[in-house]
């Protein structure tokens, strides 16, 4: 048996070093996972560091947090330590490895959609990468090391020996049949947490969704590849390896929320985090069927325009589909198609937009800017397009960030357009400039009903909103907090008022229907008589 430190940087959710955790104690090893930092420990970045030893490139880490980091290790002593993070962590993953080098002589090993993307930029930091795929490779790993098979022979791994030379495994075939993989390792009380100066064993932040939530993904791969995605690269680096979008039995899945259902009963949510859930009608036909008799919590999904369909959303509203998030990215036909490779129409987007509304299913929509592949007339069909949508709907719309090594961002280094690197990070985004700010408040207000859409329309055209959109931007601010639930920015407050109120007279059905009851008119009179008789 060994011992294995697995690190995530900022990301309690953190699926894949779950997944590697159970693999690992399944097969008879201790794991220690560590959350170093949460979600939204992000929006809590200081503007300077507090003290010289702080790590502060776009994440912040704490002198103090580092040095319970390093202390952990020396404690545990593992036979190897696993990293998992992003791409704007990745500066952070490089500091702390040199810190843990600092203190421990454990072997670390990078593993995640970074480091698949950008393999020698990784191995140049770690002792050894995972690309792709880890549940198999961190089982090898752990009996290479302890002298059971040859290190230098592991598919998917590659090694920086002592001398500098670098041995680069190939890719090995993708795991075909999700459901022989254990489910995700979800025990909380396991894990230990770093953030604000202290290590806490089974502690989450009161922020974080797992709280009341449970994350889950029945499928691996993407039907699609986007070129902002990792997934356009992950089609490429698995070509020949086998079927790239795969599913988990229906059974297998139900199992996993049953599972965990049974150990937290009052989980209010469940998070489908597939890349795009509902591209199987008959498996999700069977998953409806299952999930009301057995689940019965509500949830959400991610979907894609044309995969949006009666057939496929109404069977999911009505055993719990509260919102669905839908990729529009763009409303021009030609952003859509040259630049971002979605073979999409818009007016598939107005098609899924009505069929949201007539089931009565809330969509959040997320949207694409600031990007100078783009043109005026490309942003303004996007104007066109979300002022056509009906209300009410949250949006989310972001400026366009360009991972290093992804297809679009090589077509803008292509085509010579500058770009802003972000310290720490594998991300650079477009300069900003009125124009691009502009833009992506215009787009945002289009979610608010108060705003007239025609008036939205001539804000287009207004020159002085162009050269300075800070009253646009303030509007937006100002309206988001009269218009959203505070904390979620795409539930309305009369949404929510409507929802309390129904449960508010379910609740009030439920008390009459008690009180209705002669058990209950007994005990009430019992305990009558009881209270005056203690008087």
């Amino acid at each position: 048996m060994a011992r294995i430190v697995l690190i995530s940087l900022y990301d309690e959710f953190c699926l894949g070093p779950r997944y590697l955790s159970s693999v690992l104690k399944q097969a008879g090893h201790e794991v220690e996972r560590v959350l170093f930092k949460h979600v939204h420990a992000a929006d809590e970045t200081p503007p300077q560091k507090q003290t010289p030893g702080d790590y502060l490139e776009h994440f912040y880490a704490g002198e103090l947090e580092i040095a319970l980091l390093q202390g952990f290790v020396v404690e545990k002593n593992p036979l190897w330590i696993g990293f998992s993070f992003a791409s704007v962590s990745s500066g952070l993953a490089e500091e702390l490895t040199r810190r843990i080098r600092e203190v421990s002589k454990s072997p670390i090993v990078w593993g995640g959609v970074d480091t698949t993307v950008n393999p020698e930029w990784a191995i140049q930091h770690a002792d050894m990468i995972c690309i792709g795929e880890g549940e198999p490779v961190c089982l090898e790993i752990t009996e290479a090391l302890l002298g059971q098979c040859d290190l230098d022979s592991i598919e998917n791994l590659w090694i920086r020996k002592p001398s500098g030379q670098i041995v680069r495994n190939s890719i090995r075939p993708l795991i075909q049949n999700l459901d022989d993989l254990p489910f995700p390792d979800f025990d909380h009380a396991t894990a230990w947490h770093i953030d604000r100066n202290e290590m806490l064993l089974g502690h989450l932040p009161p922020s974080s969704p797992l709280n009341t939530s449970y994350i889950i993904m029945t499928s691996r791969g993407c039907p699609f590849r986007c070129s902002f995605c990792y997934n356009s690269a992950g089609h490429l680096i698995a070509q020949g390896k086998g079927k790239y979008l795969r599913r988990r039995s229906v059974e297998n899945v139900i199992e996993e929320l049953a599972e965990y259902k049974r150990k937290k009963p009052d989980t209010a949510m469940v998070m489908f985090y597939d890349d795009v859930f509902t591209f199987d009608r008959n498996w999700i036909r069977s998953f409806a069927e299952q999930y009301k008799r057995e689940i019965d919590i509500p949830f959400w999904v991610y979907a894609y325009p044309d995969m949006c369909d009666p057939e496929i959303l109404k069977p999911l509203h009505e055993i719990g589909l509260i919102h669905l998030n839908i990729g529009i990215q763009s409303g021009s036909e030609r952003t859509l198609r040259e630049i971002y490779g979605r073979k999409i129409s818009p007016r598939k987007v107005l098609e899924a937009a009505q069929v949201l509304k007539n089931l009565g299913i809330y969509p959040v929509y997320d949207v694409l800017a600031a990007n100078p592949l783009e043109t005026e007339e490309d942003l303004r069909a996007t104007l066109d397009l979300m002022l056509s949508l009906p209300l009410p709907f949250g949006l989310n719309v972001w400026p366009m960030v360009f991972y290093r090594n992804y297809p679009i961002t090589r077509a803008m280094e292509e085509a010579g357009h500058p770009l802003v690197h972000v310290q720490g990070t594998h991300a650079a985004i477009a300069e900003e400039t009125p124009y691009n700010r502009f833009w992506l408040a215009l787009l945002r207000l289009t979610k608010y009903p108060q705003v007239p859409r025609e008036t939205l329309r001539s804000f287009a055209d207004r020159e002085s909103l162009r050269n300075d959109p800070t009253a646009l931007e303030e509007m937006e601010k100002a309206l988001c907090k009269a218009t959203f639930v505070p904390d979620t920015y795409f539930e309305h407050k009369d949404t929510h008022i409507e929802k309390l109120t129904k449960e508010n007279e379910r609740l009030r059905r439920e008390v009459d229907r008690l009180k209705s009851n002669r058990g209950f008119g007994l005990r009430s009179r019992i305990g009558r008589l009881l209270r005056r008789g203690w008087r």
